[in-house]
């Protein structure tokens, strides 16, 4: 992966600790291993790591893979094909989220259909914290960046209405059951799952319960690398607007609560739409595809959303240092 990505030793993606918890600890509902290699006369050759990914269709739960680290040498040709193919007898279905403009290119050719799409939306928090700790030198660019973050971190915000947010340690099976509101294809987390994730050496994590008038009515995964926090999860009970807007109203009260905090980060899926986000003061900053190959059409959906988050890859967690910020 070193060599794939053209990346230094200490490189955070590349922490033992983080790799060990990402490949080997039990907690993500998988047996076994998550990394594989593909070795030729002794030689390592290609890497990929099987994220597991369980999704709520039309009532029945499918269990798949999410594709990660994915890398191989230019020499043998084909070394990475063959990895995939071999990873896909492992589970019933097969996900590839965004990657480079290699692997977008290379997805259709080896049997994965472009299913949808994430728009990732960024919010400012705090500009001038993010100023400061934004690395290189404070060029007329940089100052020009800050001035823009200050008008967007100004913009009007919709306001929480009657929800709030109380902070847990764990969240309840039952709220994790409950507080799926997409109409399309979405994935499901459990209890265990999500004290995996609060595990997490690279990033830290918060849980909390979502409640409407005292009640609660859904829940919130946020965590934080460097001075980012991420919306990795936010699921509610309700489809209605109004409640959206305020749940993530909720969020950014709650990101808040860290002063690290900067920037926070959220994908735009079933439950939280563009519209949402936007009424919050999030901008678009990106677009991934999503890719699924699902030999036995498991899930034939036309036109619906796909409720994936930041639970559903390595986006909760993942550290790139050069690039700390997408506003």
């Amino acid at each position: 992966m070193q060599i794939a990505f053209e990346a230094g030793p200490d490189a955070p993606f590349l922490d033992h600790d983080l790799l060990r918890w990402k490949y080997f600890e039990p907690g993500p509902e998988w047996d076994g291993a998550r990394s594989y290699v593909l070795r030729q006369d002794g030689k390592l050759v290609a890497h990929g790591c099987v994220w597991p990914v369980r999704i709520m269709f039309e009532g029945r739960l499918q269990s798949g893979v999410c594709l990660l680290d994915w890398v191989a040498s230019k020499i043998p040709r084909g070394s990475g094909i063959q990895l995939v193919r071999k990873l896909d007898s492992l589970a019933d279905f097969t996900l590839s989220i965004g990657g480079s403009e290699a692997t977008r290119h290379i997805m259709p050719r080896i049997g994965f259909e472009r299913v949808w799409e994430q728009r990732i939306y960024a919010r400012v928090l705090r500009p001038f914290r993010q100023f400061r700790t934004r690395p290189g030198s404070k060029t007329p660019r940089e100052i020009a960046r800050l001035l823009r973050n200050t008008a967007y971190w100004l913009a009007p915000k919709a306001i929480a209405n009657t929800w709030s947010a109380r902070e847990v340690e764990a969240i309840e099976n039952r709220l994790l059951a409950d507080s799926q509101s997409s109409a399309g294809p979405a994935s499901i987390h459990q209890q265990a799952f999500i004290r995996y994730i609060r595990r997490c050496p690279a990033a830290h994590v918060r849980t909390y319960e979502l409640l409407r008038k005292a009640k609660p009515s859904g829940y919130l995964v946020l965590s934080r690398v460097n001075g980012q926090s991420r919306i990795a999860e936010l699921r509610i009970d309700s489809r209605d607007e109004t409640d959206r807007k305020a749940a993530l109203a909720t969020a950014v009260k709650a990101a808040l609560d860290t002063p690290e905090a900067c920037e926070l980060v959220a994908i735009a899926s079933g439950s939280v739409s563009c519209g949402a986000l936007e009424a919050n003061g999030f901008r678009l900053r990106d677009r991934r595809p999503v890719f699924l190959q699902d030999p036995k059409k498991l899930i034939q959906v036309q036109g619906a959303p796909w409720d994936l988050t930041m639970l559903d890859d390595d986006s909760a967690f993942l550290n790139i240092p050069e690039h700390p910020y997408l506003t």
